[in-house]
């Protein structure tokens, strides 16, 4: 294991920028190929983390199928390896991910566990594939209800066993990364249920209705906020997250939303959330943003040595 974590470690970065970075492909090549040797030949020696890695890299070659794909004007059968009753594989970067999830949960009453990341790898993996098949495949038969259905086993995925985790940490100044990681996951979702929006108003006016009744998609929405309010007990909730939130919400008809927050509130684990009762139908900003921009609790305070006379 200790090999592993050495080989899931590489960094390719050249250029260390989010979202523009530049990486070296020999590196990431050369970590694909030894990743792939030890998941082969010694899988008990893989990881949540390294199955993640793996899984990552795994994505950049499939990615790169499909643009050759659809760049040789092959969009349906692109479309076809989207799809998830297609062959993936036990070696493909959703089954990674699936199983990195199983083996974070392994032995774990609540089925969930204490690892955010695998988590958010595979919501990551079906919102950004979702996005592609909405962006450029959507033409093809069966691939935007596809697109649809990825997006709610995301929003699903997330708000369930996401928000499981989330909901056992309280955050720290040392937890920069999974603050990032949150941040990211949230934007993704919000942005993925507002791109399938667009893009259900392109195909009329009843597939557009159809996503506004989805309360499904609502209610994996605001559980994963309450799991977000239990990671910030403590302090203010982002003001960004919480516009993100409610420009998503808005999307949804009031009876939807009403229906989704009553769902959630039964079960609402943070003190915040549990204030919002009734708030979510009519979704007035300032109210929420209220409850949202401060703590749930006081930190504890330090004890001080009584100083000696």
């Amino acid at each position: 294991m200790a090999v592993t974590s050495l080989i899931a470690s590489l960094n390719p970065a050249i250029v260390a920028r989010q979202n523009t970075g530049i990486d070296s492909e020999e590196v990431q090549e050369l970590q694909k190929q030894l990743l792939g040797l030890v998941q082969e030949d010694f899988p008990q020696a893989m990881y949540p983390a390294a199955m993640c890695a793996l899984g990552d890299l795994r994505e950049i070659d499939e990615q790169d199928t499909l643009d050759r794909l659809v760049g040789e004007g092959a969009a349906g059968e692109a479309a076809a390896l989207c799809q998830k009753n297609s062959p993936h594989g036990a070696d493909s970067a959703e089954s990674l991910f699936q199983q990195a999830i199983a083996r974070a949960s392994q032995g774990l009453g609540d089925g969930c566990g204490y690892q955010w990341y695998v988590y958010s790898y595979q919501a990551g993996y079906l919102l950004r594939r979702a996005g592609l098949i909405l962006e450029r495949l959507s033409d093809e038969a069966g691939a935007a209800q596809h697109a649809e259905q990825l997006i709610w086993e995301a929003a699903g995925l997330l708000g369930t066993k996401g928000a499981c985790v989330l909901k056992k940490y309280r955050f720290c100044s040392a937890d920069g990364e999974l603050y990032k990681d949150v941040e990211g996951v949230l934007e993704g979702l919000c942005s993925a249920i507002s791109f399938w929006h667009g893009h259900s108003r392109g195909q009329g006016k009843q597939a557009a209705q159809e996503l506004l009744q989805d309360a499904g998609l609502a209610q994996g929405l605001l559980q994963l906020w309450d799991g977000v309010c239990c990671l910030l007990a403590a302090q203010a909730k982002p003001r960004h997250w919480q516009q993100q939130l409610l420009k998503a919400l808005k999307l949804f008809t009031a009876e939807t939303r009403s229906f989704a927050a009553d769902c959630v509130l039964d079960t609402a684990t943070s003190i915040a959330m549990r204030k919002t009762g009734g708030m979510w139908g009519t979704l007035k900003a300032a109210p929420l943003q209220m409850i949202f921009g401060m703590g749930d609790v006081e930190e504890p305070s330090r004890q001080t040595k009584r100083p000696k006379r």
